[in-house]
């Protein structure tokens, strides 16, 4: 599914089976996401709206319009989609450190260091939170700290093969199609 010509062979799957359940959300979501990887934020963000519309108990959708518009800088709106997904995933670590990303970029660091750390007690080999919390660590002077964290980090990162972007980005279940 993530690029290519497997992700347009996707896309043509998702369409297909909208034409059979116009109203399923899932669908609706999925093929949102497909335009969201195609690089289509515009078509994507009105599917997954349609997607959140269609059944409110949905995360997905939500965590995904998120991701755009934090790509768009309305990271308001990222922060209102991912405060509403937090509400119906509370254990997802990505929420999480997705929050944590967009407050560290609006200068709270607190709020940031406080959303990492949460996003560490979900998942402890959360590389873009050990990543982050190295970061700020880094720039409150604790070096020790600093230098231990980006030790962990290194040390789950060797044994991983995907790239950082990938971690920050579509690690989530939340950011991948559903059944697709």
């Amino acid at each position: 599914f993530e690029s290519g010509i497997g992700l347009k062979k996707s896309l043509g799957r998702f369409e297909a089976a909208l034409r059979l359940k116009p109203d399923s959300a899932i669908d609706i979501y999925n093929l949102g996401t497909a335009n969201r990887k195609l690089g289509k934020p515009d078509l994507a963000l009105t599917q997954l709206s349609r997607a959140a519309r269609a059944d409110a108990s949905l995360p997905h959708p939500l965590y995904s319009m998120a991701l755009i518009y934090r790509s768009n800088g309305q990271n308001s709106q990222a922060i209102e989609m991912l405060t509403k997904a937090k509400g119906l995933a509370p254990n997802e670590p990505s929420v999480y450190y997705q929050i944590g990303r967009m407050q560290r970029e609006a200068g709270n660091k607190q709020d940031a260091l406080q959303a990492y750390l949460h996003t560490l007690q979900l998942d402890p080999y959360h590389t873009g939170a050990l990543y982050q919390l190295y970061l700020y660590y880094q720039e409150q002077g604790e070096k020790d700290l600093a230098q231990r964290t980006f030790e962990e980090f290194s040390r789950i990162k060797r044994a991983m093969s995907a790239s950082r972007k990938e971690i920050n980005e579509d690690e989530s279940v939340l950011a991948r199609p559903i059944g697709g």
